[in-house]
């Protein structure tokens, strides 16, 4: 609907905020778990990038996937440095995903 009105919108909207350049239709995300995320990959200085890494890795290796948002460790921080003192070797994630349908992609086929 809004589609509709888009330049009159744009308009009204930089009266606001100058820095207003597009306007797109709603998008849906959907959350998933990643389970086994390895320390020694993606924790730490030597890891060239961190989640971040892991992040590219996704979007390159499965046509399609889109992770608009960084990925996260389940926990925060803390709760990594903690289980690595104790001798685990991974943990779990999580990301967003575009749309729903890339979500069962990604749950169903694994990325």
């Amino acid at each position: 609907m809004l589609i509709r009105y888009r330049e009159i919108v744009i308009k009204a909207a930089r009266r606001v905020d100058a820095g207003i350049v597009d306007i797109e239709t709603n998008e849906l995300w959907e959350r998933v778990k990643m389970h086994g995320v390895n320390f020694d990959r993606y924790v730490g200085k030597k890891t060239g990038g961190g989640l971040e890494k892991l992040r590219q890795e996704l979007q390159a290796e499965n046509e399609g996937v889109v992770l608009p948002l960084a990925i996260s460790w389940i926990g925060g921080p803390k709760d990594v440095q903690k289980k690595k003192t104790e001798g685990k070797k991974a943990s779990s994630v999580v990301f967003a995903v575009k749309g729903s349908k890339m979500a069962e992609r990604v749950l169903k086929g694994g990325v």
